[in-house]
């Protein structure tokens, strides 16, 4: 039955393979080899990715008619195994557009404005409002700048500081897609960094929890001699020691 199941499952890899490869005009095995050399990466341990992960990327892809060769989708070999795929803000425009009931969106900015360490001065925060045919209210998503920034790393500024604006509204538009067409599996490249991160800094990828310890019971204090108001104590010495 193991084997079965195991034949349906390669037979299967095989098929989504076949598919993917025909949309690009490309041969399958061409077609594999090039996302691994240029979409999937290898990891800062030199790992490649194997077939199996290759595969499960090609099924998210496929998923959300995503072009990896554009830009729309790649992603990262997980140390513990698995991939990490990552959709920047084109590839998430791309899935709110397709979407039949979607009905146009508008960008909402404070009218606060901060200025994080090393960014430019920017709108405390941006609101995504996403409207949809069949329901009333539209979807308004409002994402912080100080819960988002992504300070200097390294030594070396990167797009938030050099884009601070920008990168909010990046935020507010994939967080608006997110939540209003329910979409899930796929992560930006601030989240996939993240997650990289702390793979590479926490053993095993789980962060260590301390479990609780038991807390002993009290020592319960000696009973108090008994004193008689009645009359003098048998014994005196039993009372002042």
């Amino acid at each position: 039955m193991a084997t079965k199941e195991k034949a349906i499952a390669v037979t299967s890899k095989a098929k989504l393979l076949d598919i993917m490869a025909a949309k690009f005009n490309l041969a399958p095995d061409t077609f594999l080899n090039t996302i691994k050399a240029t979409v999937i990466k290898p990891g800062k341990d030199g790992k490649i990715a194997s077939n199996e992960e290759v595969a499960a990327f090609l099924v998210v892809a496929n998923k959300y008619n995503l072009d990896p060769f554009t830009n729309e989708i790649y992603a990262f070999p997980n140390k513990k195994g698995g991939i990490i795929p990552i959709v920047g803000v084109d590839g998430f425009t791309t899935i709110m557009n397709r979407q039949k009931n979607f009905d146009g969106y508008e960008i909402i900015y404070s009218d606060d404005n901060v200025t994080p360490e090393g960014g430019k001065s920017c709108p405390e925060w941006a609101e995504m409002k996403i409207y949809i045919k069949d329901r009333s209210k539209p979807v308004v998503i409002r994402e912080y700048l100080d819960e988002v920034y992504i300070p200097v790393r390294g030594g070396y500024s990167g797009p938030w500081q050099s884009h601070t604006k920008r990168m909010l509204r990046h935020k507010a538009i994939i967080q608006g897609v997110r939540v209003a067409f329910g979409i899930t599996g796929i992560y930006d490249p601030d989240e996939g960094q993240r997650i990289l991160e702390a793979v590479e800094t926490v053993p095993n990828g789980k962060p260590a929890v301390e479990m609780p310890k038991e807390i002993a019971a009290p020592v319960a204090a000696a009973p108090a001699p008994e004193v008689s108001l009645d009359g003098p104590p048998a014994d005196i010495s039993k009372v002042v020691g």
